[in-house]
């Protein structure tokens, strides 16, 4: 959208072609370089057939639908009628800018093919076009109904469309349907600021127990080698109960710290609770992971035996497990296997699960 009527170079398309892959469609047309797809200031296009059902007394004809369209506005960024049987395109309201409307009607099946080409980011361009592919939206909207789309488009960010059937033939079949695109930006932020407070912990900025499970989801997705390590705090309770617990939410803190430090990058460390950690190690071998747990856990311990700021003296233990085929389900439980294993023989030191380190 956003295309003067010069620059709509599109070329012949049938129904058909319109069905390709995004990947090898001709998305031929030029890009005007001060494109800008949702300015703030929008000037609304008002169709004919906005229907308004009544017009109070003094209202002059044409200012009710103004009004309608002026609101439509406020809460979408464009409003526009398709009629699914001819596919031609009637905005309702619509920004200035949009201006591959001021023609209408437009046909649909080649205003796809240019939102998708001017305003789509590009790794969304195939999704979008599938979402608004003509060829099957007809089938979709009679069995869902209102069907919705995130996506993020290159200028304005996150935006929300929605198809929703208006008008149907005698057999059922959606003939007409309302197109709206939201901006979603403010939406999508509280959303993630939502989602980072539920998946990491406010005293360490780990992620927790919640964030590992969506975490391990991810990961068991792929065969990608993977160590799983469990570790604890020696004696924590005891220091809790000594120096308090302002006290102990720093020595969490440091030992976060300290161990996010003695890991690569690539590798996550979780609170899993209490003065419980885990560390997950992608992509070594065997061999591998036993000489970085080991190395990890040593420097870790050094550190944390060092007097800083009048803070006692700690250690950890830790236990790990190691698959060749990603996160699975006996991970955690050989991992907290081997670390009480390790508690029993002594502490401060590591200990692996018999037969993943042979």
């Amino acid at each position: 959208m956003g295309v003067n009527k010069k620059e709509q170079k599109l070329g012949s398309r049938n129904e058909q072609e319109s069905s390709q892959d995004m990947n090898q469609l001709d998305l031929s047309g030029t890009i005007r370089p001060d494109h800008s797809p949702m300015e703030e200031h929008k000037m609304p296009i008002y169709s004919d057939g906005l229907d308004v059902p009544f017009r109070p007394e003094g209202v002059k004809e044409g200012q009710k639908e103004r009004e309608v369209a002026d609101a439509l506005t406020e809460m979408f960024h464009a409003t526009v009628m398709i009629d699914l049987t001819n596919w031609h395109t009637y905005p309702i309201a619509v920004p200035r800018d949009y201006s591959v409307y001021e023609a209408s009607p437009q046909d649909h099946r080649a205003i796809i093919t240019q939102y998708c080409l001017l305003s789509v980011r590009e790794d969304y361009k195939k999704q979008v076009y599938e979402f608004m592919n003509p060829e099957t939206v007809a089938d979709r909207l009679k069995k869902h109904g209102r069907l919705t789309l995130d996506y993020m488009e290159k200028e304005a960010g996150w935006c929300r469309m929605s198809l929703i059937p208006c008008k149907y033939d005698e057999d059922g079949n959606p003939i007409h349907m309302i197109m709206t695109i939201q901006n979603i930006n403010t939406i999508k932020e509280k959303e993630l600021q939502l989602r980072y407070q539920a998946e990491h912990d406010p005293l360490t900025g780990l992620l927790n127990r919640f964030g590992f499970q969506g975490l391990a989801e991810k990961l068991s997705e792929s065969e990608e080698p993977t160590c799983f390590v469990m570790l604890d705090i020696d004696h924590f309770k005891q220091l809790n109960d000594t120096y308090g617990h302002e006290m102990g939410d720093i020595v969490l803190r440091r030992t976060a710290i300290t161990v996010k430090k003695a890991i690569r990058p690539v590798d996550r460390v979780i609170r899993m609770g209490g003065d419980e950690f885990a560390i997950i190690i992608p992509g070594l071998s065997r061999a591998e992971c036993r000489t970085m747990v080991e190395e990890v856990i040593t420097r870790v311990n050094e550190q944390l035996k060092l007097a800083a700021d009048d803070l006692p003296k700690t250690a950890i233990t830790a236990g790990a497990a190691y698959s060749e085929h990603g996160i699975c389900e006996d991970l955690y439980p050989n991992a907290d296997s081997a670390l009480y294993e390790a508690k029993t023989n002594g502490r401060t030191t590591c200990a692996f699960f018999e037969g993943d380190f042979d």
